[in-house]
């Protein structure tokens, strides 16, 4: 398998990348230059925490099976249909569990999109928020993307992201990003 692994990594080393370069810059290409150790860098994982007592429950037994590279970020996800009325001290015994909570995709859920200055005072409280990048360009919607870009006039944006799921229906795509 050693041998079968080498010439796996040689043959795509000639085919992608030319003076430490990728010949064909795509997110997929940069994560599998990085897993066969052709590039500096590093793999992390992670996922969107939906917040409900089951999950909160098995977060208190296991953080990092949640959290970015198994630190301390959290992608906080929101239900679309309900915001918790418990969700201000959810978000700060996070924090005070040594968890820096990110809420992710804010500008794709409707409730959120109509509480701003709920956004505003997580945000106050030390969360952050991620955008997904593709919302900038009205890839999910004209409200997606006006929503993105008044979190972003109102400096509430930290992180931009793919949020990828897959090669064709929802690729991690992040070119159109670039400002």
């Amino acid at each position: 398998y050693a041998l079968l692994a080498g010439r796996v990594i040689s043959a795509w080393r000639r085919e992608f990348l030319r003076d430490g370069e990728l010949t064909v810059p795509t997110q997929a290409n940069h994560v599998r230059a990085l897993a066969f150790g052709l590039i500096a860098g590093s793999l992390a994982t992670g996922c969107d925490f939906h917040v409900n007592a089951e999950n909160l429950a098995a977060l208190k037994q296991d953080a990092a099976r949640f959290t970015l590279h198994q630190k301390n970020y959290l992608l906080v996800e929101f239900d679309e249909f309900a915001i918790p009325p418990s969700m201000d001290q959810t978000l700060h015994e996070l924090r005070l569990a040594g968890l820096q909570p990110v809420i992710t995709h804010p500008e794709r859920n409707p409730l959120l999109r109509q509480r701003l200055e709920k956004i505003e005072a997580w945000v106050a409280e030390g969360a952050r928020v991620q955008v997904t990048g593709q919302s900038l360009w009205g890839r999910f919607g004209k409200r997606a993307e006006a929503f993105s870009k008044t979190l972003l006039d109102a400096n509430l944006v930290h992180v931009i992201a793919s949020d990828g799921h897959d090669v064709t229906h929802r690729p991690p795509v992040m070119d159109q990003c670039h400002g």
